[in-house]
């Protein structure tokens, strides 16, 4: 259900099958997971930033123009040069965009469906 970000019994078995015979790993993939923890992860990712994170804030909407980005919450507003969002696509198709997401993008995101993806 991880790989695909749907329950099993919305994936056709003969897709299942055919992606199945399609993996051909040449290396083991223990490799790639992590030594560490999760939180460790983010340390690293968050390197020369880390004073600048917003954890654990909900956003609402997301308005984003030549001047750069404006971040509405339950908190407040954050503006900024630009954003990163870490959410699953399920809670990003309930965004507010202005502008709105292309429409390419914003109908990926509908076809999530909620805790399927973390």
């Amino acid at each position: 259900e991880g790989l695909w970000c749907l329950a099993l019994d919305k994936v056709p078995l003969w897709y299942l099958i055919d992606n199945d015979r399609r993996i051909t790993n040449e290396v083991f993939e223990l490799q790639y997971f992590l030594g560490d923890t999760m939180q460790s992860l983010v340390d690293d990712l968050a390197g020369d930033v880390a004073d600048r994170l917003r954890l654990g804030e909900a956003a609402t909407r997301i308005e984003h123009g030549p001047q750069g980005v404006r971040v509405i919450s339950a908190r407040g507003v954050i503006e900024a040069r630009s954003a990163l969002l870490a959410l699953p696509p399920a809670t990003a198709a309930k965004l507010d965009f202005t502008p709105a997401l292309p429409a390419e993008l914003a109908k990926a995101l509908s076809v999530w469906e909620s805790g399927a993806v973390i």
